[in-house]
């Protein structure tokens, strides 16, 4: 008897826990979809190039909070390192994208990003 509670209660806690990793999934999932919507609605791009975006858009944002939250590196790096991803993100956008649609989802500061000068000693 005590061993079918037990095993009762295990299988209880892993269906419910399996329900919460689907439930996260399922709330990623809406996310995405709707950030695809919104960058389909904004720049007017058919659903493959929405994706797209939205990929570039999160990635360029996973590795934005990577730097941000090192704090072995300096400040100077952290803003080289930064422009850096910002680059790359605009390039990769410019690919895809016209400049049009460019204007309307790359804020003016970010869109011309240039490597700073560096001081000689």
């Amino acid at each position: 008897m005590k061993k079918n509670i037990i095993a009762f209660t295990l299988f209880a806690l892993l269906f419910y826990a399996g329900g919460e990793v689907s439930a996260q999934q399922k709330k990623e999932d809406k996310s995405k979809q709707d950030l695809r919507s919104f960058y389909k609605a904004t720049l007017r791009v058919d659903s493959l190039k929405a994706g797209q975006v939205e990929k570039i858009q999160s990635d360029y944002k996973a590795n934005l909070l990577v730097v941000e939250r090192d704090t072995s590196v300096s400040g100077q790096l952290r803003q080289r390192r930064i422009k850096a991803m910002m680059n790359d993100r605009n390039n990769k956008l410019r690919v895809i994208l016209t400049p049009l649609q460019l204007e309307k989802l790359v804020s003016p500061v970010e869109r011309t990003v240039t490597e700073p000068t560096v001081k000689d000693n």
